[in-house]
């Protein structure tokens, strides 16, 4: 199980897991997490340093994150949001 604590922003992390879950349970969506999921690695070299990378993708880090979610129309949690939303 993920242990995911809040951030400052106050981020609602079991929101975000029943939304990722749905999505995770729609083959269409899911299609379209894993090729966001791979724009995020071929952008940022970095990626593994982004807590919301490893949340989007049920993956454990290695270490400390000195991220949160990435900037802009990359943030996973936006993305995650609107992808849910979706019909």
């Amino acid at each position: 199980m993920e242990n995911f604590e809040k951030q400052p922003e106050q981020i609602d992390w079991e929101r975000l897991k029943e939304k990722r879950a749905l999505i995770y349970g729609n083959l269409e969506k899911y299609e379209k997490l894993i090729e966001f999921a791979e724009r995020l690695k071929k952008e940022y070299g970095d990626y593994q340093d982004y807590k919301f990378y490893h949340f989007l993708v049920c993956s454990t880090p290695k270490s400390e994150l000195s991220e949160v979610d990435f900037p802009g129309e990359d943030s996973v949690k936006d993305f995650i949001e609107s992808l849910s939303a979706s019909a």
